[in-house]
């Protein structure tokens, strides 16, 4: 109980590094040069406190992980967190490698590389210049060359595989158009009214030719004809010719 305790008081003096950041406030006429040198002169607590808390949080159980997530320092939480979501790819903590620290213009920052069990780890802390407070923090996998290489080979293969995944449908859903044709002509067909059969031309009615007025000019023609030839009219006959049916000779 006492040394978990001991890990809570840790990494909650971590998170606000030491008093001497926050009294050494930055003024507005502050030169570049003096805020360099006050740089230097917390740089070492700044390195020291980055570590120091990178090896509290990574030495953390599961209960102690749930108990700093109900704190209600909202850094405490953000750190919790941000190696819960890393800690699986990265494992247990071997050694730390190095500690940096730069200063920006606004904040003061620390980067610890750690070498872990599965892959290697940085750790980005963030502080505030007047405070001294740490006010966000990033946790960054750093992966092999190895595991790169078998990253990117398995986005390439997922990304091949839905391309054909995608071609194949688009080729399952041309294949659909020649059905969708054929149903449709099939419709069409049934839809369109039967047209009716052409009726037969009619056939002309045969009329039999009224012969009395030729019968009269022939007698005329014939008494002139013996008139001319001095004979009688008697010995002529008269017949009535009946128009041929030309229908008929047509269909013979």
């Amino acid at each position: 109980m006492k040394q978990r305790k001991n890990k809570i008081v840790t990494l909650m003096l971590a998170g606000l590094l030491t008093f001497s950041l926050a009294a050494c406030g930055n003024t507005e006429d502050e030169s570049e040069a003096r805020s360099q040198a006050r740089y230097e002169e917390v740089k070492a607590d700044l390195e020291t406190g980055a570590e120091t808390l990178t090896n509290t949080l990574t030495a953390l159980t599961d209960a102690e992980r749930e108990s700093y997530k109900e704190s209600t320092d909202s850094f405490t939480v953000a750190a919790v967190e941000a190696w819960e979501d890393v800690m699986d790819e990265a494992g247990e903590l071997v050694q730390i490698q190095s500690v940096t620290s730069e200063n920006d213009e606004d904040n003061y920052t620390a980067t610890v590389l750690a070498e872990c069990s599965e892959n290697d780890v940085e750790f980005v802390y963030t502080y505030d210049k007047d405070t001294g407070a740490a006010t966000s923090i990033a946790v960054n996998v750093e992966y092999s060359l190895a595991t790169n290489m078998q990253r990117a080979g398995m986005n390439t293969i997922m990304g091949l595989g839905i391309v054909f995944l995608v071609l194949i449908f688009l080729c399952f859903i041309i294949s659909l158009f020649k059905h969708v044709n054929k149903a449709v002509s099939r419709q069409e067909k049934k839809e369109e009214p039967v047209k009716a059969a052409p009726a037969p031309a009619p056939v002309a009615e045969i009329q039999e030719e009224d012969l009395t007025d030729d019968l009269e000019l022939v007698a005329v023609i014939t008494a002139a004809i013996a008139a001319s030839q001095q004979t009688s009219a008697d010995g002529f006959v008269v017949r009535s010719i009946k128009k041929a049916n030309r229908s008929k000779w047509q269909r013979a």
